[in-house]
């Protein structure tokens, strides 16, 4: 009963707030498209309404970085972000971490980063994924991701 109680109040308020975004007749500026590196393959599928949320995904090559030395720049900027690793594993390439859900009463989402040789460098694949009637800004992911890569880059 909770969960649906939760549901109901969660696209409520997306109601409200999609309803406050843009009155009838009234002008709008598209955003200005993302031309910094770290963001040309952003990706996000799904939404806050689809049962399975929304995933926003990113890849990357970074060049001339170790396997070693990436990880343990990115390990050091999730906690920077806030986020708790919970894997961490240096031979397979692998970093996942949990970011506490706000009001969410210790629900938490993933957020998922894969390191793979590539060339001189890496291939990074970063996915963070909503569930359902969560809401996060397209523009905080892009600069989590963002700022994951800036460290990796130092």
């Amino acid at each position: 009963m909770k969960l649906v109680r939760r549901a109901f109040l969660s696209l409520a308020a997306l109601a409200l707030v999609s309803g406050c975004v843009a009155m009838p007749g009234a002008q709008t500026t598209p955003a200005p498209e993302d031309v910094r590196p770290c963001a040309r393959n952003f990706v996000a599928e799904g939404s806050a309404l689809n049962p399975s949320g929304t995933q926003y995904k990113n890849t990357v090559l970074v060049p001339g970085v170790s396997l070693k030395k990436a990880m343990d720049r990115a390990s050091k900027q999730i906690a920077l972000e806030g986020m708790t690793i919970t894997t961490l594993d240096r031979e397979g390439g692998l970093i996942v971490a949990a970011n506490k859900v706000v009001g969410g009463k210790g629900d938490t989402v993933p957020l998922v980063i894969t390191f793979e040789q590539f060339n001189d460098g890496l291939k990074l694949e970063m996915k963070f994924r909503n569930g359902f009637g969560q809401l996060t800004s397209e523009d905080t992911v892009r600069d989590g991701f963002c700022n994951i890569l800036s460290a990796i880059e130092r």
